[in-house]
């Protein structure tokens, strides 16, 4: 078969105008099925020869291939595969956006929620160090703060304070005994009548801190030994090496989630200077003043 079929132009009627009617009647048939009709052969004889295709092309909307679909058929092919492959991708990126909420909102309640108490302890760098009563127990007083980065509450039941004089390698462990109150710093003696005594300091009992959950404490803890010795940790000027350490309890328990991730308070290790402040430095200690330790960074 030739590549084009070849027919008669459109004769005139008496008003002059074409037959465009028959000529565009025969295109929509033929272009409505994927086989050239009978009756389009048929019209196409009565014309003279004329390109098929160029007639398609103007008032068929493309040009027939050997497949049977026109370039319009083609063309919207195109368009439905392409908006399938929209739509795939559409699902995909929801799916993958549901999988993401999923995710940050599991990781969420576990912060908000489930996360065990995580406490860390800090210290400021200077302490202070002084002689209880008479110049008999040796005493540290440290400020300390406790901050709870977890979302439940936490218990401090105990704080321990270890010091190692690095001259004699004397070591000795201090515990929490009191909490300094408003007033402990200050060593104005009382008077009463001619007697001069030393000015109590206020003090309440150490108790177990609770720690609630995205918050923290801060206070003055003071640390005793529990038993009196003659030899002294800190009997003078030098160089001390601390560890503070604190011990916590789980107030609401949840198994699985404590096992897997629980925690432990990390000891603070620090190292501490006493420069010399005075030749009556024992003095200094019977009538109760504070010496000042600084804490190396």
């Amino acid at each position: 078969m030739a590549d084009h079929i070849y027919f008669k132009p459109l004769r005139l009627h008496d008003d002059g105008q074409f037959l465009a009617h028959h000529h565009r009647r025969a295109v929509n048939d033929w272009t409505s099925t994927p086989a050239i009709s009978n009756y389009y052969r048929k019209v196409a004889s009565w014309l003279p020869e004329f390109p098929l295709d160029i007639l398609t092309e103007k008032w068929g909307g493309g040009r027939m291939h050997e497949t049977g679909h026109n370039e319009n058929d083609r063309s919207a092919d195109r368009k439905r595969t392409a908006w399938r492959s929209f739509r795939g991708a559409g699902a995909t990126l929801t799916g993958v956006f549901s999988v993401v909420a999923v995710v940050m909102s599991t990781f969420s309640l576990y912060q908000t929620v489930i996360k065990q108490a995580n406490l860390h302890v800090f210290v400021p760098d200077t302490i202070s160090y002084t002689r209880d009563g008479d110049g008999s127990f040796e005493v540290l007083v440290v400020p300390v703060t406790i901050a709870n980065s977890g979302a439940r509450d936490g218990l401090v039941s105990s704080l321990k304070l270890k010091v190692r004089n690095t001259g004699t390698s004397l070591e000795r462990t201090f515990y929490a005994t009191y909490i300094a109150d408003q007033g402990y710093f200050s060593t104005a003696p009382e008077t009463d009548g001619n007697t001069i005594r030393a000015r109590p300091r206020p003090k309440f009992a150490f108790a177990p801190l609770m720690i609630a959950g995205r918050s923290g404490y801060s206070g003055t803890v003071i640390f005793y030994p529990r038993s009196y010795s003659e030899d002294r940790v800190i009997p003078k000027e030098g160089e001390f090496r601390f560890e503070l350490s604190a011990e916590m309890k789980v107030v609401e328990k949840l198994d699985v989630v404590d096992r897997a991730f629980g925690n432990t308070i990390d000891p603070v290790s620090f190292d501490a200077h006493l420069p010399k402040v005075s030749r009556y430095f024992e003095g200094q200690m019977l009538t109760g003043k504070f010496v000042r330790l600084f804490v190396k960074e």
